[in-house]
C-alpha cells in the first residue's frame, strides 16, 4: 500500500490523496487550494474551463485514466479509460471537492448523503459551483464501503459545514485513518469524539490529518463556537438599528428564485417590528408586495395594493432635493447658478426638479447620463464631443445622451 499526495501539502486545502493498494487506486478528496494559481491568476482572470491551463502551470497532476475526455481537449495528455476505482469526498467545502468536475464520469464518487445535498444546493445557487456528471454513491455513518480489497468506513465529525466525515481505511497491510476537516470545539463535538474513539480502536499504522490550525500562537484567535455565537449577538445588539439588511445575489436572477430569497429575508426579520422594508437597489414595488404578504409590513407597494409607486415619482431624487435644501442652510453656496452632477442609479435622477436647469448629468457604474443641450454644446459639435468623450471613458462605461 502506498500514499501519494497531489495537493494539500504546504498549502491550505486542495487535498488530493491517492491510495494505491495492489491494482486498486482510490482518491480521497479532490479540491482546490485557497491559493491555487495565485502566481498566474487574479480576480476575473482565471484558468480556462478545460485542463490545458491547469497542466501548463502544474496546478493539477498530469495523470492518465483520471480525467474526462472533454476536459483533456487541447492538452498533451491523451484520453484513456478510467484507471481508478473511486473518489471519496469528506465534506462539501470547495477545497475538498471543487476539482472533481475534471474527473472521468466513469469513476464513482462516494459522498455522505448530506454532503451530496449541500453540493446540489451549491450547484443550483452558485455560478461557480459545477461538479460535472458523475455516478454518485451515498453513505451514512455506520456503513462500510468496499472497493475491491479495500474497506472504507465513514464516520461523522463536527465541522463548520454539516455532513462532514473522517475515514477509517482497511487495506492489505493494516489500517489507515484520514480525518478530513474536524473540530472538537463546535456544537457537535460528540461526533468528532466518536470518530476519534473508532480511529483509536482501529490501531492504524498511519493517520493523515490537516494542520491548518495546529499552531497555538499566531495572529488568528482561537474561539469556541459559543464564543463566536456570543460575539455575533453582541455585535448585533450594538449595531445601528437604522441600518439596512442586504441580500447578496444577482438582481437579474430568475423571478421565482428572487421571490424565495426576499421572502426568506422578510421571514427572518419578522420579529423586528421596527424594521420596515422599502424598495432599494435590485428591488421594486413587486418585491415589497412579497414582503407585505409574508410579514404584513412594507412600504413602496404597487398601486394595486394602495401603495405609492416610489420609483415612478422618483422618491430618492425627491429626498435628495430636500437634503440639499437643508444642507444649503449651513453652506455659503448659491444653488441658483450651480451645475449639478449626481452620482447614482438612473431612477434617483427623477424628482430632481429642484435643481431645474442646473442638473446636467448623472452616472452609475455602467453609464454616464447627460444632456448635451443643457451643457450648451452646439449641435454641429455634439458628435465630435461624443466621440472624444467615449475615448476618455473605460470600455465598460456607456455614454448616453438624454437628448
Amino acid at each position: 500500500m502506498s500514499l501519494r499526495f497531489y495537493g494539500g501539502v504546504n498549502e491550505i486545502g486542495g487535498n488530493k490523496i491517492l491510495l494505491v493498494d495492489g491494482d486498486t487506486g482510490v482518491w480521497f478528496d479532490f479540491g482546490q487550494s485557497f491559493t491555487m494559481g495565485a502566481d498566474y491568476y487574479v480576480n476575473w482572470l482565471q484558468p480556462r474551463s478545460c485542463l490545458r491551463d491547469y497542466f501548463e502551470f502544474a496546478l493539477l497532476p498530469e495523470l492518465g485514466g483520471l480525467y474526462s475526455e472533454e476536459m483533456l481537449t487541447g492538452t498533451r495528455v491523451g484520453y484513456c479509460e478510467a484507471e481508478y476505482q473511486g473518489v471519496f469526498i469528506t465534506h462539501a467545502h470547495s477545497d475538498h471537492v471543487s476539482h472533481i468536475r475534471f474527473i472521468d464520469p466513469g469513476i464513482p464518487v462516494y459522498t455522505g448523503k448530506g454532503t451530496r445535498l449541500f453540493m446540489e444546493a451549491m450547484e443550483q445557487t452558485s455560478s461557480w459551483s459545477n461538479y460535472g456528471e458523475h455516478e454518485y454513491r451515498g453513505f451514512r455513518t455506520g456503513d462500510v464501503v468496499r472497493v475491491d480489497g479495500l474497506e472504507v468506513e465513514p464516520i461523522h465529525v463536527d465541522h463548520s459545514i454539516p455532513a462532514a466525515y473522517g475515514y477509517i481505511i482497511r487495506h492489505s497491510e493494516g489500517s489507515l485513518v484520514y480525518t478530513g476537516d474536524m473540530r472538537v470545539h463546535g456544537p457537535r463535538a460528540d461526533m468528532t469524539q466518536e470518530f476519534l474513539e473508532a480511529a483509536q480502536h482501529a490501531e492504524p499504522s498511519a493517520m493523515v490529518c490537516e494542520g491548518t490550525r495546529m499552531a497555538r500562537r499566531g495572529r488568528r484567535r482561537h474561539l469556541s463556537e459559543a464564543q463566536v455565537e456570543q460575539g455575533v449577538k453582541r455585535v448585533c445588539a450594538e449595531a445601528d438599528r437604522g441600518g439596512k439588511s442586504v441580500i447578496y445575489g444577482d438582481p437579474k436572477m430568475p423571478k421565482k428564485e428572487k421571490e424565495t430569497q426576499i421572502r426568506a429575508l422578510a421571514s427572518s426579520l419578522r420579529e423586528i417590528q421596527e424594521y420596515i422594508f422599502a424598495p432599494d437597489m435590485g428591488t421594486d414595488e413587486e418585491c415589497m408586495a412579497w414582503v407585505k404578504d409574508e410579514i404584513g409590513r412594507a412600504v413602496g407597494l404597487p398601486c394595486e395594493f394602495g401603495g405609492i409607486p416610489l420609483d415612478e415619482i422618483g422618491v430618492t431624487g425627491w429626498g435628495l432635493s430636500h437634503v440639499t435644501d437643508v444642507a444649503l442652510e449651513y453652506c455659503d453656496f448659491d444653488l441658483e447658478e450651480a451645475r449639478v452632477v449626481v452620482q447614482g442609479f438612473v431612477k434617483p435622477f427623477q424628482g430632481l426638479s429642484c435643481f431645474a436647469g442646473g442638473f446636467i448629468a448623472g452616472c452609475d457604474i455602467a453609464h454616464l447620463y447627460t444632456s448635451l443641450r443643457i451643457l450648451k454644446v452646439p449641435v454641429r459639435k455634439r458628435l465630435d464631443f461624443l466621440y472624444e468623450f467615449q475615448k476618455c471613458l473605460s470600455s465598460f462605461i456607456r455614454f448616453i445622451d438624454l437628448d
